[in-house]
């Protein structure tokens, strides 16, 4: 703020975009599906494809055997998106209507910005 300076972090490591980010936007297929202040992701997050990416954060303590739970079904073109959440091949809490119709974002908290049919 002193500087009146402005940078744009793009990362798939969330924990590192929280700490150095005071605003963090979380893409999917170039559309924002969860926006919240920084601080606040591991614990707030919403969003099933935010919680994924948290669960793929590399963790100081891991222990052997234990396990990172990759995402499952097929990534669609970006070239062309289904007409529903752009989520929804990937979404275990996907129903028809994600399938149909493309959630906006809505602000769930103060400052917290969801794009997903379950917060509707």
């Amino acid at each position: 703020k002193e500087k009146n300076i402005t940078y744009l972090f793009i990362a798939h490591d969330l924990g590192l975009v929280d700490l150095m980010c005071h605003q963090v936007a979380v893409m999917y297929l170039g559309n924002v599906v969860e926006w919240l202040e920084h601080g606040r992701i591991a614990e707030q997050c919403k969003h099933p494809y935010t919680k994924a990416l948290m669960g793929a954060v590399f963790k100081v303590d891991f222990k052997p055997g234990e396990k990172i739970e990759p995402l499952e079904g097929e990534i669609p073109s970006p070239l062309d998106l289904p007409p529903g959440c752009p989520f929804a091949s990937r979404c275990e809490h996907c129903t028809e209507h994600c399938v149909q119709v493309k959630p906006e974002l809505k602000e769930v908290e103060h400052g917290h910005w969801v794009a997903c049919h379950m917060f509707d």
